[in-house]
């Protein structure tokens, strides 16, 4: 048995839970409607406010696109409960303690959910920014701004989300628990 295990790697396994697993779904479905209903909301009201003029609005897509990597927005904060809950699930349903049994090293255990934590917030992530980032293109008739403003947010945006998922990834693995790395 413990040979069959050993055969794949260990993030197959991992990903196979964390996709029958509802939070995440929940997840992904916040990350795409909650910046599709507030940037709604927003350029609804700035229309309202400048009387349809669309050059009066002062916030640029690239700006709202900036904003969308803020984990100090709803769905940051939404991001960091629901992985960490995850990441918890696998010590109280004694998934590390079955992993240690089958002969994985802790050090291997550990990196398997910093990866398969990392791909799920990098997932999240640009579907979040992506739909935040479509929706202000849409409101202000696709006025492109310049490329290369747009990929440098993007390539800070992305490596923060990453540094600061892979310490939230330390730290539920550290306390076991999603209360202490909340906190």
């Amino acid at each position: 048995m413990a040979l069959i295990i050993l055969s794949k790697p260990l993030w197959i396994y991992d990903f196979r839970r964390i996709r029958k697993n509802p939070l995440t779904y929940i997840l992904l479905a916040i990350a795409f409607v909650l910046p599709v209903l507030t940037m709604s909301m927003l350029y609804g009201l700035l229309l309202f406010a400048v009387e349809g003029d669309v050059s009066l609005i002062p916030a640029g897509a690239a700006a709202n696109y900036a904003q969308s990597f803020s984990l100090l927005n709803n769905v940051g904060l939404m991001m960091i409960i629901f992985i960490s809950l995850i990441v918890a699930q696998d010590f109280s349903q004694f998934t590390v303690r079955n992993k240690i049994i089958a002969g994985y090293s802790r050090t291997k255990i550990y990196f398997n959910v910093l990866i398969v934590n990392l791909v799920l917030a990098l997932g999240t992530t640009f579907i979040n920014s992506s739909s935040t980032y479509l929706t202000a293109l849409l409101f202000q008739g696709f006025q492109n701004p310049e490329f290369w403003e747009v990929f440098k947010f993007g390539l800070i945006g992305y490596s923060s989300v990453m540094m600061l998922f892979a310490f939230n990834t330390l730290l539920v693995v550290n306390f076991k628990k999603a209360t202490g790395p909340l906190l």
